[in-house]
């Protein structure tokens, strides 16, 4: 057991204690200082019990290595709604050749479009289909679209530089960006059989990051004055803005009511934060340093990373009513687990991301832990059991007369 945990147990127990003493005493009156024992320590152990199952159950997530293949190096970047993932991974001893995977509890190679040395999966709906990156065999960056084959979305006009897939919602629409004719500019696309410009904010790039169920697409835009906002777009596409103090913004992800996440520009832009825009953009904070926001669900929850100081990278989880925290401090402290980037959450609370891992970088899936008996459960419990030694008591007290 934990310092912190010992701690707040030996708090709660005084104070359970001090309640079940209160109310406990009819088992003593009128007995000896053994009965009073006997009832002091039956108060003891109920106490205990109820402020161990409230404050130290199991940790809150249990982590599972999704591994690699062949290589020393994984991460997961999109987790669909029933928790499979998808990501990047090297594939030999070299770390020179990586390829997108899916996971479903075994990591399969999705191959490339026929040529390249460095593949990448972003996105993956609840289908196995995954979006993001390869390489034909003439050495073109293209969008894909895996559905137990690799496809090529081509571009919106744009040659050898090519397009990106970032994000699929359960339609199996996506969303990226691709070169335009003249390869002189680059749109944010939605990609449902045909690839659609998304247009932009007045300048001459924008990505399309996220996509929710809906079909509304979040990502970043460069505006007329030349500085990149977050957007989100809905058969229009709106500015977000930026946090107070900044020029820049990113969004990175959108849920199905809308809400976005992603990078804004702080404190005149010398410091980037995570943040949540619900019809006005927050300020999430940070462990110090830096921080961004990379996902967000249905419940609002927001997954990412914050710095510490400029080496120290940590994974975190955040929601209105606990903040921003650190994922490594809701895991089993022996794991050997340094979590040190989450980059997608779904709806049921499992995360995945990337930490170190035996002195390698590896894909994580966090899966919420089922909560043991509450407290207010085994107090219940206990109370019956007393219940019970009293209506005895009473029963023998009327025996005896």
């Amino acid at each position: 057991m934990s310092f912190q945990c010992w701690l707040v147990t030996a708090n709660k127990t005084h104070r359970t204690n001090a309640v079940l003493q209160a109310v406990l005493p009819t088992l003593s009156q009128g007995r000896g200082s053994r009965q009073t024992k006997t009832t002091f320590r039956l108060a003891t152990a109920l106490g205990l019990a109820v402020a161990l199952s409230t404050v130290c159950s199991a940790a809150s997530y249990t982590v599972t290595d999704l591994g690699t293949l062949g290589g020393g190096y994984s991460s997961g970047f999109g987790i669909s709604a029933n928790g499979q993932v998808t990501g990047q991974s090297t594939v030999d001893a070299s770390g020179y050749v990586a390829h997108p995977f899916l996971y479903d509890g075994t990591m399969h190679d999705l191959g490339t479009l026929g040529g390249g040395d460095v593949e990448v999966g972003f996105g993956i709906n609840a289908s196995g289909q995954v979006t993001g990156q390869a390489s034909t065999a003439d050495g073109a960056d293209r969008a894909f679209l895996y559905d137990g084959t690799m496809h090529d979305l081509g571009t919106l006009g744009g040659s050898f530089v090519g397009s990106i897939g970032y994000a699929i919602n359960a339609d199996g629409k996506v969303t990226g960006s691709s070169y335009t004719a003249g390869n002189l500019a680059a749109d944010a696309f939605l990609y449902d059989g045909t690839m659609h410009d998304l247009g932009t904010l007045g300048g001459t790039y924008t990505v399309g990051y996220g996509i929710n169920a809906s079909g509304q697409v979040t990502g970043l835009s460069l505006t007329g004055a030349g500085d990149g906002h977050a957007f989100l777009y809905d058969g229009t596409m709106h500015d977000l803005g930026t946090l107070p103090g900044g020029t820049h913004s990113f969004g990175y992800a959108i849920n199905a009511s809308g809400e976005v996440t992603g990078i804004a520009g702080t404190n005149g832009d010398t410091v980037d934060h995570a943040f949540l825009y619900d019809g006005t953009m927050h300020d999430l904070g940070s462990f110090g340093a830096e921080s961004g926001g990379q996902s967000i669900n249905a419940s609002g929850q927001v997954v990412g990373w914050s710095y510490y100081d400029p080496n120290s990278p940590a994974a975190f989880l955040y929601d209105n009513t606990h903040g921003m925290v650190d994922l490594n401090t809701l895991i089993d402290h022996s794991s050997g687990w340094n979590l040190r980037w989450a980059y997608g959450i779904n709806d049921a609370g499992q995360i995945t991301g990337a930490g170190l891992i035996g002195g390698e970088t590896h894909a994580f899936l966090l899966t919420p832990v089922v909560p043991e008996p509450g407290g207010l459960t085994l107090f219940g419990i206990g109370a019956l059991a007393i219940g019970g030694l009293i209506r005895i008591r009473r029963v023998r007290a009327r025996t005896v007369a």
